[in-house]
């Protein structure tokens, strides 16, 4: 699902996360196949970074379109911190200016562990790399 044209700045954001998101997933494949060493360790903490900084542009984007009312979301979606992540909001994000849907990002690779541990595809980083998601 692409994001409409109305929201160009969005839709360029939106790709760069899910590229980032692809090269951290190829990073922590890598890390998990082959171990920490041979810098994978190093590559890993700046996809998971640059990751991490693309996510959260994309965040403050979608902020900014809901205020100037460009778009539409469920109330949750824009809570801060614990409440925006105790329950996933239902609901779409919805352009104001033609009323369809824009597509939504998902991280289901990763999950938290029962210990509060960040898994990916259910297990934990070797070597206590720190995850955070």
């Amino acid at each position: 699902m692409a994001v409409c044209s109305h929201l160009e700045d969005y839709a360029t954001q939106f790709e760069a996360v899910e590229a980032a998101y692809r090269q951290c997933v190829a990073r922590v494949d890598a890390v998990l196949a082959d171990g920490p060493g041979d810098g994978r360790a190093g590559a890993l903490a700046g996809a998971l970074g640059d990751w991490r900084a693309q996510d959260s542009r994309l965040r403050e984007l979608l902020l900014e379109l809901v205020k100037a009312g460009r778009v539409r979301v469920p109330r949750r979606l824009v809570a801060a911190g614990a409440r925006r992540h105790a329950v996933r909001p239902q609901g779409s994000i919805i352009c104001s200016t033609c009323r369809r849907t824009l597509p939504r990002l998902h991280y289901a690779e990763w999950k938290f562990a029962h210990n509060g541990t960040v898994t990916f595809r259910g297990r934990e980083l070797p070597g206590g790399h720190p995850a955070t998601v």
